[in-house]
Formats: structure tokens, C-alpha cells, sequence
């Protein structure tokens, strides 16, 4: 290997492990010189910018550290609107990062009657990060049930896909099943509008069942 090559492959390697983060959508800007002002006040302002047929700012940032903080100073933002009175009191939504995605698996033919904290603490000592076990129920003459399925959210690790090769768990003969995600279009439960979740939110809450300026509960 040559002096050129050996530089080249830790470069491309890097650019390899550099996440692109999502964009953030911000609605209600009245004044976009006060708004960008506002950005450059908190150090934020480092962000490519456009704007849909919507009337919705599109941020774009370089990085993920740069997303986080753009994230929080339009959160503080959207909570405290003390700038409402020089460019709107705005909302925004957004996605989520895909190195925060966790890995999913369902495993199967558990009692359902176990304590998921009983299989986080077995999955634990095994050697994995646990980020939360659920019991999934099924609908039974309009109650909800519990079968001998428990889904499983790990911390995103490469050594997770070692989970597959588990054929029992607490004394306990299992299959595990890889997640396969919904292809159906989500819609926020907070603000009812289409192509996000409430997680990645933050815009003004809307009534699913009266469309009132609050939330559905």
C-alpha cells in the first residue's frame, strides 16, 4: 500500500461515519430578518435555509451538534414565544436522528404474565444496553390483552444482531424476530398534521376530535 492510499481510506472512512441530520420545519414566521436575527443572537444562525409553498421555513444544519443546538434554542423558543412580538410565535417539527433510532427486535413465546423489567435485567447481564421492553396486546372484544410477545428496544449498538442467536431466555424456549417498520404515512398526535410524530414536535397542539387549540386528551 502507498503513502496516498493510506491517507485516502481513513478520509473516505470518516466521511462514511459523518451523519446528515434532518431538517427542522418552523411555521408561523412573520418576519424573516427578525427571525434570522434571532438565530444569529444564539449562535445558531449556520444553517442552510429555504422555504416551501407552505410557507414553511426549511433549517438545514451541517452537523449534529449543530442540529441539537439549533433544536433546543427553537424549543426554549416555541415554550417561552418571548420573541412572539418581532417574528410570530412559531412551531416547528422535526425527526429523528439516525444514530438515536434503536434497534427493535419482538420476542416470542414468553409468559405473558412476565414483568418486562425481568427480561430488561436478563437481556442486561447478557450484555446488552436495554432502552425499554413492552408487552404487546391485541384487542379482545374491546379489551386489551396480553400476549407472549414482548417488544424490545435497544440502544444502537453493531453487537445487537447477536440478539437473533438467543434461543432462550429465563428458562424460557424463544424466537426472536427482527422488526419490520409500518410503511403507512404517521400523523402527530399534537398538532394532527401528517408526516411526523409527536416525539419530534413542538408546533401549537391541535384537538383530533374538535380541532380546538388544545390537546385531544
Amino acid at each position: 500500500m502507498d503513502a496516498q492510499s493510506s491517507v485516502e481510506q481513513p478520509l473516505e472512512e470518516t466521511k462514511e461515519k459523518i451523519e446528515r441530520p434532518p431538517p427542522i420545519f418552523v411555521s408561523e414566521v412573520c418576519n424573516y430578518a427578525k427571525f434570522s436575527k434571532f438565530l444569529e443572537e444564539n449562535d445558531v444562525n449556520q444553517c442552510a435555509r429555504k422555504e416551501t409553498s407552505s410557507n414553511e421555513l426549511v433549517l438545514v444544519t451541517n452537523n449534529v451538534t449543530d442540529y441539537r443546538k439549533l433544536q433546543k434554542v427553537l424549543t426554549e423558543e416555541s415554550k417561552t414565544h418571548s420573541h412572539r412580538a418581532d417574528f410570530g410565535e412559531i412551531g416547528f417539527h422535526t425527526y429523528q436522528l439516525k444514530s438515536d433510532h434503536a434497534f427493535i427486535v419482538y420476542i416470542r413465546h414468553l409468559p405473558r404474565t412476565m414483568n418486562p423489567q425481568e427480561i430488561s435485567e436478563e437481556l442486561t447481564e447478557k450484555g446488552y444496553v436495554v432502552r425499554r421492553v413492552t408487552n404487546v396486546p391485541r384487542k379482545v372484544d374491546g379489551q386489551l390483552q396480553p400476549l407472549p410477545l414482548f417488544k424490545v428496544e435497544l440502544e444502537p449498538n453493531p453487537s445487537n444482531e447477536s440478539i437473533y442467536e438467543l434461543h432462550a431466555l429465563l428458562q424460557v424456549r424463544i424466537k426472536v424476530e427482527a422488526f419490520k417498520p409500518r410503511r403507512l404515512v404517521p400523523q402527530c398526535s399534537n398538532c394532527q398534521f401528517i408526516g411526523h410524530t409527536k416525539t419530534y414536535c413542538s408546533r401549537p397542539a391541535r384537538c383530533v376530535k374538535c380541532a380546538g387549540s388544545h390537546p385531544s386528551s
